[in-house]
């Protein structure tokens, strides 16, 4: 979610709509109204609608949503003839390029912070912080064409943006508060940089722009680029700033971009095609919608509709980012139809709640651990293998693709790892040390749709001077009694566990677990002073 700000007048001179209007029907346009004075409304807006950050993209919404305008926005951008040429060494550091040029613009203060605010939330958003994506708008009329994107070096200057003087790259990622929020996008003693044919460097991409071509209240025709990591962000960002810039009475108009290897043109305005069944809405919503009324809902969310044999070829706009699948399209029908207008409809099954079979098996497990005289750990199933990375490299980690942090970068395959890091931030307090965990645990199941499989597992470690394999079996036999488990050990040979004083714990013909006592070297990875034995089984094995 993110916060946005409507100029109050003009959007309701865009709408055409009286002000209480506007109000009831933006929160049904994913457009929460947060506040509400003389000059703007500050709206909240979900993930998946970014062509509502701006003022033109919610009025343009507004209108179909009132029936004041129906159907996709019909485009038809012109080439431009201007030209960007992409150097290898700046495709390998940052891959995608779009652009595009917009002429006869009028811009005063108002709309040039309004331009400003809707491309700083595409960077948050649709960019991700500027990892997939980042926007620069430049007067092209202060550049001469073609342009290229090439690398510098560190010692290359220009006048960034929000700077007094002249500076180097180096001292820009260095001194300047976006070269330093921003230099971790690329690593190296070169950086990608956007130029024209005259060698004028008109941005440090991804990082800030150059005052030589800054977009002010003169400029009549703007000059867009996107670079970033994903084609799809960039291409969608793209298409939000030049609907909206038509929307405005400019003249859009596309660009080649070459590659070494490929040519494309940008932005790709062709709406995409999705198939829906009248049949899947009304299953899905409970609704009897007969194929015309589904047509015009959807064309009321800006939408074309073709009606074919068997069911509905939908065309949805490139500055719609948040279509997947069929459902989307039923999630458009339901908003358009609001939900007030559904009937209301009382439970055909009525159930009694009551715990399920895994919430008794964990509860069960946890107070016979406890009852031992252990201590409860609850850690993250998010894990950073750090110290256990010597003693578990060997593990399949399922790993997180863009993880927020260095503290999750993978999700757990056992919980031993978790408890023994836990236990080496506690090596300041006396030991006995004796605790357990139960808790989730993900591993790779190539058979499942998702090619993971959630397990339950439970974990106790006792560490002190006296620990050994003879305390755990022992522990673990009392513990599998009481859950009422019937198991059998065979020896275990494994560099985590001292020689001879392991075994795996067998539930019929399955491999549930594991109890030893600790090799010296994994203590040592840890920081543990003194023995430490284990035992970790299985709970519950996740559904396929």
């Amino acid at each position: 979610m993110v916060s946005t700000t409507y100029p109050k007048k003009q959007l309701i001179a865009l709408v055409g709509a009286p002000e209480a209007q506007i109000l009831e029907a933006l929160p049904q346009i994913k457009a929460g109204v947060e506040t509400v004075d003389d000059v703007g409304i500050t709206v909240e807006i979900t993930g998946d609608r970014p062509d509502l950050l701006s003022v033109y993209g919610a009025a343009r919404a507004l209108r179909g949503f009132l029936e004041k305008d129906l159907g996709l926005v019909k485009n038809d951008w012109p080439p431009s003839g201007v030209k960007f040429f992409v150097e290898p060494e700046s495709e390998a550091l940052r891959p995608v390029l779009v652009g595009a040029v917009v002429r006869n613009v009028r811009l005063d203060d108002a709309k040039i912070q309004h331009l400003f605010q809707v491309q700083e939330k595409l960077d948050l958003t649709l960019g991700r912080r500027r990892k997939k994506g980042s926007i620069g708008l430049y007067d092209l009329d202060a550049l001469k064409g073609p342009f290229y994107l090439k690398n510098i070096g560190m010692d290359a200057k220009f006048h960034p943006l929000k700077a007094e003087r002249e500076m180097s790259v180096r001292q820009i990622l260095r001194e300047h508060p976006t070269g330093k929020d921003y230099a971790h996008l690329v690593k190296g003693e070169h950086y990608p940089a956007l130029v024209d044919s005259k060698g004028k460097i008109l941005s440090l991409v991804d990082i800030i722009n150059s005052v030589s071509c800054a977009v002010t209240e003169k400029t009549k025709n703007i000059l867009i680029d996107l670079t970033g990591t994903d084609l799809h962000a960039c291409n969608t960002a793209l298409n939000v700033l030049c609907q909206d810039f038509a929307d405005q009475g400019a003249s859009v108009e596309t660009v080649e971009i070459h590659h070494a290897s490929k040519k494309l043109v940008t932005p790709d305005f062709r709406p995409e095609k999705y198939v829906m069944r009248v049949d899947k809405v009304n299953q899905v919503l409970g609704t009897q919608l007969t194929p015309k009324q589904v047509v015009q809902l959807l064309r009321r969310q800006r939408l074309d509709v073709q009606v074919g044999r068997d069911a509905l070829d939908c065309l949805v706009p490139r500055y719609r980012a948040d279509f997947l699948h069929e459902v989307d399209l039923v999630e458009e029908v339901a908003l358009a139809h609001t939900f007030n207008r559904f009937s209301i409809k009382p439970p055909s099954l009525f159930t009694v709640g009551s715990k399920s079979e895994q919430t008794y098996v964990v509860q069960s497990a946890r107070d016979a651990l406890a009852s031992f005289g252990f201590v409860e750990f609850m850690t993250h199933v998010f894990f950073a293998p750090r110290k256990a990375a010597k003693s578990f490299a060997d593990a399949d980690l399922v790993k997180i693709r863009n993880p927020v942090s260095e503290e999750y970068t993978s999700l757990r395959s056992m919980l031993m790892p978790s408890v023994l890091e836990a236990l080496s931030e506690n090596t300041h307090q006396p030991y006995p040390q004796k605790v357990f965990e139960v808790g989730q645990v993900v591993g790779l199941d190539p058979s499942t749709e998702t090619k993971t499989r959630t397990d339950v597992h439970a974990c106790l470690v006792s560490v002190h001077a006296g620990a050994g394999l003879t305390e755990a079996a022992s522990l673990l036999d009392e513990f599998c009694r009481r859950m009422g488990v019937s198991y059998q050990l065979k020896e275990l040979k494994s560099e985590r566990f001292i020689e001879g004083r392991a075994a795996s714990v067998f539930v019929g013909t399955q491999n549930v677990g594991f109890v030893g006592e600790l090799h010296p070297q994994v203590l040592e990875n840890f920081g543990l002073q003194v023995p430490a034995a284990v035992f970790e089984i299985r709970l519950v094995k996740g559904e396929r």
